[in-house]
Formats: C-alpha cells, structure tokens, sequence
C-alpha cells in the first residue's frame, strides 16, 4: 500500500511551506487539506481561512510512493533523471487520462510497484531548478 503524502511549494515565499508550531511566538501555522481537495491555513492568531483567501499561493505536490536511487521520495515537480536513457531530465506529473504518474520530456511510465528504481536520480524540483528542463 502506497502512503499519501503531500508537500506544497509557497508561490509567495518561494520555497516548500514548512509548517511552525513556535505558539508562544504567535507563529502556530499549519496547512492542511479539505475533503474536497482544497487548502485550509490556520494560525494562531486567525481563524481557519480557506485557499480563496490566498488564491494561488500554494501548489500541492503528491507524493508517488516512488523513491530515488538515494532513497530520497520523489513528488510531482520533482525533475528526475533516469540513466538508461542518458542525460534527459524530465519533470515528474501525474497523468489524469492514463492514471499514472508520468514525465514530460519522453513519456514513460514511474511504476508505483517499484519502491526504488536504481536508474533514477531526482535532480532538483521545477520551482528550484526550472533551467534543469530543456
């Protein structure tokens, strides 16, 4: 069985949300994800606000259940590179027609059955290291 994990990237601050729990700095923030697929932010000071409050902001990433051949867990967004096809990285996505994650610059199939693939590297993330992408 696969475990459902997400990470999200803040448009606004450029980097991966990472939660903080300082509560007696008044900085207790933490996203989390509705029934319905939506971001919910809560902090300390304010109440629960929905992802209309912040439109944008934050791009959900899924994890696949896959890992590199470092043992690193690769998400969407993550740009991988697999050696038996030489140097062709590529950005990982889940494919909604073929129901499989999938890749943009040569479309191969991460097979979730595969806990790690000994040819794969994850190289960087597409916010990170856009240029990584030809």
């Amino acid at each position: 069985m696969r475990e459902i994990k997400f990470r999200a990237w803040d448009n606004k601050e450029n980097k991966y949300f990472k939660p903080t729990y300082a509560a007696y700095k008044g900085e207790l923030r933490d996203l989390s994800i509705g029934l319905g697929g939506d971001i919910i932010r809560r902090t300390l000071d304010m109440p629960a606000e929905h992802q209309s409050m912040f439109p944008n902001q934050y791009i959900l990433e899924q994890y696949t259940g896959l890992k590199d051949k470092n043992g690193k867990e690769i998400y969407e967004g993550d740009i991988i590179n697999s050696y038996q096809n030489d140097y062709n990285p590529t950005e990982v996505y889940w494919d909604n027609e073929l129901a499989q994650w999938s890749t943009t610059n040569y479309h191969s199939t991460l097979s979730l059955t595969d806990s790690i693939d000994s040819n794969i590297i994850i190289l960087g993330n597409i916010h990170e290291n856009p240029g990584l992408i030809k």
